[in-house]
């Protein structure tokens, strides 16, 4: 899938449920790097787990 796609995948599935693991955004179609990449372009922010 063009990494546009891939995206658009993120952009929407996020919009639908607010928050998702990596496990469910390459489970709707998107690939880790193109999550990565996002996180990295400022896109999404990745949260992590406060101990």
């Amino acid at each position: 899938m063009p990494a546009a796609n891939q995206r658009q995948v993120v952009t929407a599935f996020l919009a639908d449920h607010g928050i998702a693991r990596l496990a469910e955004l390459r489970a709707a179609g998107a690939s880790a790097a193109i999550v990565s990449r996002m996180e990295h372009a400022g896109e999404i922010v990745r949260l992590l787990e406060a101990y």
